[in-house]
């Protein structure tokens, strides 16, 4: 008999409207990326954005999360984690992929309201629990997280300090590198129109360290792709940077492979080194200059100069001289970029990622 499981995702427009594309049978590019192969996999999968809460538990949810964020908790998605409780202790195993639900779904499962194994998938918890300025509040979640069954993390970092946090749980804390798909990001031959692109939305993306380094660099043209307020933010942007809205995920490859390099510039934290669009970069055979944050300072393999370019988080010359030497030799970055596809593909393309996940699942349903 099919296991089963319950898959939790952050119920965003554009996750909805991808998750109807599955259901349909249309192809994704990278939004809900284990939802299909965990089904290939022999899975019966079930996922909480087949179901909206209606308003009744909207308002309960909304009315929760709002009395423990006044608390100084964190509430998170409590009505899509309500509406889906049934379906979720229906199946075998729970794997919230986001903190917004993951928080909430150990919460029921501490008062005994969520009866089955909870994978968790932690993306910048530590973060989250250090602005937490209530220590009292931060000890009774951490005391909550103690009832995941495991808890898996994509930044190194990330790992360390949960398993610093949660000693007694320290072997149920794991670190899985994320992946992509290298036959969705491929390498493409445009023409260049920008020396250096960068892209992403990440709140720990630097990109006042971009601004200064385009200051520095005023013979290079810098294009960003973000939010629209980014360039208020940035204050007064030099004559050599454009800062531009989002792009949509179809379009993004093309951007990278509009750029001479590809700029990830990142404050130093525990999750996030721009780790996907990192990834999709290097797949495509990209030039790359990256913060080396803990998120990827280890468990990726990256070494400065051999797939791409680190530079620490917040170091500005280090930065701008690591786009002068691979802008001044374009043979040394194309050769990087072989390199680094060739890596994705043995070591980080997406069926490992998937493959870890299922045992993952496996073994918290025999634990």
């Amino acid at each position: 008999m099919s296991p089963s499981v319950t898959v939790f995702h952050q119920r965003t427009p554009t996750n909805v409207a991808a998750f109807e594309q599955l259901s349909s049978g249309e192809a994704d590019i990278d939004r809900l990326p284990a939802l299909r192969p965990l089904a290939e996999l022999g899975w019966k999968v079930h996922c909480n954005l087949a179901k909206e809460p209606g308003p009744i538990l909207h308002q309960i949810g909304d009315r929760f999360a709002t009395l423990l964020n006044q608390r100084g908790a964190l509430g998170g998605d409590v009505s899509s984690a309500l509406a889906n409780l049934t379906q979720a202790n229906g199946s075998d195993v729970i794997w919230s992929t986001v903190d917004t639900l993951g928080i909430p779904l150990a919460r029921m499962k501490k008062l005994g309201l969520l009866r089955k194994p909870l994978l968790y998938s932690s993306i910048g918890l530590p973060e989250r629990l250090q602005r937490m300025q209530d220590a009292r509040q931060r000890q009774r979640l951490l005391k909550r997280l103690e009832v995941c069954d495991r808890i898996l993390c994509y930044g190194w970092a990330e790992a360390e300090q949960l398993r610093e946090w949660l000693p007694a749980q320290a072997h149920r804390i794991h670190f899985i590198p994320y992946t992509v798909d290298p036959e969705i990001w491929k390498p493409l031959d445009l023409e260049k129109e920008v020396d250096v692109v960068s892209v992403g939305f990440d709140v720990q993306r630097d990109y006042a360290l971009l601004r200064d380094v385009a200051r520095q660099l005023p013979d290079l043209r810098f294009r960003i792709y973000s939010h629209p307020g980014l360039a208020q933010e940035l204050g007064e942007i030099p004559a050599n940077l454009e800062c531009c809205g989002p792009v949509p995920l179809e379009q993004v490859a093309r951007v990278y492979a509009s750029a001479k390099v590809v700029a990830l510039p990142v404050k130093e934290n525990s999750y996030s080194g721009g780790t996907t669009t990192l990834l999709q970069a290097l797949s495509m055979s990209c030039a790359v200059v990256v913060s080396e944050s803990g998120a990827i300072r280890e468990g990726y393999g990256l070494q400065d100069q051999e797939l791409c370019s680190l530079a620490a988080p917040g170091d500005v010359q280090g930065f701008a001289q690591a786009l002068r030497e691979l802008l001044a030799d374009e043979r040394l970055g194309k050769e990087r970029g072989r390199r680094a596809r060739v890596w994705v593909q043995q070591h980080l393309c997406r069926q490992l990622w998937v493959d870890q996940i299922d045992q993952h699942l496996r073994s918290c349903i025999l634990s």
